[in-house]
């Protein structure tokens, strides 16, 4: 393992251990809000951690649009779209499937609730896309695949690391794949 090698497992496990721990500790005040508090506070870590490396996201996949103004009408269109999609996922899920959705305390009390769920659209903009891709697919990825540099199968080592840790970090509460309690 060369010298860049061991900076990078370095790095990449003081990124999880601080996740984790980060976790951990927002859950013990908040279980709705822990997982975007964690994911905004490990950007905001990746982010120190490429700025002392003299890196900056741009390394990794990040870039300036080149259309900005296009957001000015795509944001709201796909807000708009994905509210309806929630509202007829919701319908199909409850009516026509007579599957009970499971209670999850985040979400309780959103049904009827259009501010609550406006707010987790919101919420769920900008942490599961933006921190969680900026993280899992840009932090992690790029940092397994240096890791595991020089390996033929880096890339697909690389895609496989950071895909199971980002399953791993969607089990919710006490909630586990191999157990029957949902």
């Amino acid at each position: 393992m060369t010298t860049t090698q061991k900076q990078t497992a370095l790095t990449l496990s003081s990124v999880i251990v601080f996740g984790v721990i980060t976790n951990w500790i927002s859950y013990q005040f908040t279980t709705s809000y822990s997982g975007p508090i964690t994911a905004t506070l490990v950007v905001i870590f990746c982010t120190i951690l490429l700025n002392r490396q003299n890196e900056e996201w741009s390394g990794l996949g990040l870039v300036k649009l080149k259309k900005p103004m296009k957001l000015l009408w795509q944001v709201p269109v796909i807000l708009i779209l994905t509210i309806i999609a929630g509202v007829i996922a919701s319908l199909l899920v409850k009516e026509l499937l007579e599957i009970q959705q499971s209670s999850q305390s985040r979400f309780e009390g959103m049904e009827g609730n259009f501010p609550m769920f406006l707010k987790w659209v919101i919420i769920g903009w900008i942490v599961g896309g933006l921190f969680e891709e900026l993280i899992f697919r840009g932090f992690l990825l790029n940092y397994f695949e240096r890791l595991f540099y020089g390996c033929k199968w880096s890339s697909l080592i690389a895609v496989i690391m950071q895909a199971f840790l980002f399953g791993l970090i969607h089990f919710y509460g006490n909630r586990k794949p191999w157990s029957n309690d949902g």
